[in-house]
Order: structure tokens, then sequence, then C-alpha cells
């Protein structure tokens, strides 16, 4: 078992590599673009290589790439959806540049369409995405509250979807 923490970015990447050497990290999460917006400032390469030989060089071995919190892979709007998997996408190539391993995402809202709807367009968004994605990069779902439309709430829930999903490995 490795342990880690969510290390926040603010101040960058060599410094978020720092914080989770000195919290002991041998694993981390971190946001690859703002959370709570579209927009992603630009990777400098500089800043990317700095980051991974710190990494290599504090043992901490496993990166986790949390994917931008307003993606909704299970929403009726086509535009939201379309504009979640371009988001995630990034996140996931972002992922990749930095030494990433996974991608975690939340499983989204059916926005009033039902589970059994969600789930289908959560399960065709994943299988989207990962049809763009690296080979080596995994998509973790994270578990939620399950409040409202909000899918990912209940165990049967994910057993529907890995059904849906036919297996995918990656998920």
């Amino acid at each position: 078992m490795r342990l880690g923490v969510h290390v926040p970015v603010s101040g960058g990447l060599l410094r978020a590599a720092r914080r989770a050497h000195s919290l002991g990290c041998e694993c981390i999460q971190i946001f690859a673009r703002n959370p709570r917006g579209w927009r992603a400032r630009s990777l400098p390469e500089h800043e990317v290589a700095g980051f991974r030989e710190l990494l290599d060089r504090h043992g901490i071995q496993l990166l986790a790439v949390h994917a931008c919190y307003l993606a909704n892979f299970a929403t009726p709007d086509r535009a939201l959806r379309e504009r979640s998997l371009r988001a995630v996408a990034d996140d996931m190539a972002r992922g990749a540049r930095l030494g990433a391993s996974f991608v975690v995402v939340h499983p989204g809202h059916h926005m009033g369409e039902g589970t059994a709807a969600g789930l289908r367009k959560l399960a065709s968004g994943v299988r989207s995405l990962l049809a763009g994605a690296p080979d080596e990069m995994e998509l973790l779902l994270e578990y939620s509250a399950g409040r409202g439309s909000e899918l990912g709430g209940q165990w049967e829930e994910f057993v529907h979807l890995f059904d849906l999903l036919g297996g995918e490995p990656r998920v």
C-alpha cells in the first residue's frame, strides 16, 4: 500500500512535488487545471520535466490527476457533455505528460433523465474518452454522495456501469 494526499498546485507543480515530499507521500493526486473552470493554463515543458524529476527523486511512484469538477458525461445537455469530454481528454493528455497513471472523475448528474439514462450516457462518454486516451492511462470514477440527480452514490450504479462498459479494464 502506498500513502499519499491530494496536493495543492498553487505556486506551481514544483512546489506541489516539494510539498508531497515534505509530507512523506509515496503517491499524490493533483489538479492539472483549474478544478472549477474550463480554462487551463499551459504547462511549460521545463516545469513538467522538473516536476517529473522531483517525483522520481523523492520516490513518489504514483500520480493521479483529478479532472475538472464541471465535467458531466451523464448530462442530457449535449453541449455540456461535449465540453466535458474535451476537458477530461485534456486532463488525460496533461496527466500523460506529467507521468500520471490515473485520471479521477466524478460520475456526473443525470439532470432528471433518470439513473439508467444517465449511466448509459456516462458509459458512452467513458468509452469515447478512453478510445482517444493513451493506453497506459486509467480512469478512476470517484464514489459520490448520490444526492439529487448525482450518479455514483450507490454501488449498484457502479455494477450497472461496469456491465455497460463490458469489463473495460482501464476503469
